[in-house]
């Protein structure tokens, strides 16, 4: 299947799967088989020092491609780094389906906060892709394919791979709490060392060097692989009981033969938009709606002429947007300040009204977990420790808790019923008509939990075999 995606498309195709093996070598063509094969190589390889740390420690496939340590979800969230005296202060955000992302864009109508697309939370890897070569180190342009057997060919084959997640992925190895590679050299030399190095000769058309004149070129040339890797059929498999249920339904609408009658009645609230006492689209089950649509959602818009229902083939569940919903501070993070607390977007816009806004997350594979017991994180800052909790904080946050309650987990707003007052709570929509007083049941947020459910893709990826060139003729 051939991948359909436009660097800046909001609604998006399948991510094809690749073959095992790439094709023999062809000096003068463009190889993506090779080059998604040594962005997952690399992914898996422990590129750090010291070398304890690799991308898959904080995306792992079993978690849902995010932090995998159940006992770190509940308590520091963030990931301790190579250097086990540093740790970083946000959870790991999925990386699955991440390479749909578009490039970072200001001023667009319709979002709270006018910003769309780019990679981490706060959208600092904007992706932009320069017109020619550059030499900014951020930025990743023709000069990827300069000195290439086929820098034409090689353009239009690898071209869509420099967005978001390759500027994002120049940035852990090098990163002091994360990977802790003293520079993008170590990096070059570890690759070109690595028994998979022939890889990038076939993806590149040349061998790697890193030498001063090559190393930042070559850098980026990595960050395209694991780009690449993330594109793939291996990350983004759409293979949930969602995605079956869907393919298999006679008519392809919901309710879905596949699914229970709870996760159906999930869905229809998941997909209704209820402002204000009035219902602006969707079937809404017994006049009641979650809006979760307006938010978690790449199709049509919910409030245009035809909003989406949700029963696109491809529904990533994120509209790569920015939104405060009002998150609570979580004392246990790494790094945690309670005086200067994490500002997201704002950092990257240097717009204060953008103080406490974070993008979107997908849904899909957001329970997925390696056993039953596992805990996982939610939110920027994973103060939310499971579904359930997190839909009651959608349907129910307008309670804020008396300070003296001294609530400050999850666990005690559940118990309380009530919520603690948000980090950022300038502009939030906490409260108001979308979310924080929805007048769900609890066997209505039961439903829409399990749902979400139904979103994570059965097709888990393990670590690849080390390379053999011999294999792969």
């Amino acid at each position: 299947m051939t991948i359909k995606k436009k660097q800046n498309s909001f609604i998006v195709a399948s991510a094809a799967a690749f073959p095992l093996f790439f094709s023999s070598f062809s000096a003068n063509a463009a190889n993506l088989d090779a080059l998604r094969q040594l962005g997952e190589q690399v992914f898996w390889d422990k590129i750090s020092n010291p070398p304890r740390m690799a991308c898959v420690t904080c995306h792992d496939p079993r978690a849902g491609w995010t932090g995998p340590h159940s006992q770190t979800n509940l308590t520091q969230v963030a990931i301790t780094g190579a250097n086990p005296h540093t740790i970083g202060n946000r959870k790991p955000p999925s990386n699955a389906y991440a390479s749909f992302t578009p490039l970072f864009e200001e001023g667009v109508i319709g979002p709270p906060s006018g910003v769309r697309g780019g990679a981490f939370w706060d959208g600092r890897a904007k992706g932009d892709i320069p017109d020619g070569s550059t030499a900014d180190p951020n930025k990743i342009g023709d000069e990827v394919f300069a000195e290439t057997a086929d820098p034409a060919g090689l353009k239009t084959a690898y071209g869509q791979y420099r967005g978001p997640t390759a500027v994002q992925a120049l940035g852990p190895f090098v990163n002091p709490v994360e990977q802790n590679k003293a520079d993008r050299a170590g990096v070059c030399r570890h690759v070109q060392k690595a028994q998979y190095a022939p890889l990038f000769e076939q993806a590149w058309t040349i061998p790697i060097t890193c030498d001063d004149a090559h190393v930042d070129v070559n850098y980026k040339r990595i960050a395209v692989a694991i780009a690449a890797f993330q594109d793939s059929g291996k990350v983004n498999s759409f293979s949930s009981r969602r995605d079956q249920a869907l393919a298999n339904d006679p008519d392809k609408k919901f309710p879905l033969d596949g699914l229970t009658e709870q996760e159906n009645l999930g869905h229809d609230l998941f997909y209704t938009v209820k402002i204000g006492g009035n219902i602006i689209s969707g079937p809404a089950p017994n006049g009641k709606g979650a809006n979760c649509v307006v938010c978690h959602n790449s199709g049509r818009s919910p409030f245009g002429p035809n909003p989406s229902d949700g029963a696109e083939p491809n529904q990533l569940y994120t509209d790569f947007s920015y939104h405060n919903i009002g998150t609570p501070p979580n004392p246990a993070i790494g790094q945690f300040n309670p005086t200067n607390p994490d500002d997201g977007l704002s950092d990257t816009t240097n717009d204060p009204a953008h103080r406490g806004f974070w993008k979107t997350p997908t849904l899909r594979g957001v329970d997925t977990r390696p056993n039953p017991s596992f805990v996982k994180a939610y939110a920027h800052n994973g103060f939310f420790k499971s579904l359930k909790g997190i839909v009651n904080f959608y349907n129910t946050s307008a309670t804020v808790c008396p300070p003296e309650l001294g609530v400050d987990t999850e666990e005690k707003a559940l118990a309380n019923k009530c919520w603690p007052a948000a980090e950022h709570p300038e502009n939030t929509t906490r409260g108001g008509p979308i979310l924080g007083n929805l007048e769900l049941t609890s066997e209505e947020e039961d439903a829409i939990v399990a749902y979400m459910k139904t979103f994570s893709d059965t097709e888990i990826p393990k670590k690849p075999k080390p390379f053999t060139p011999a294999r792969n003729r």
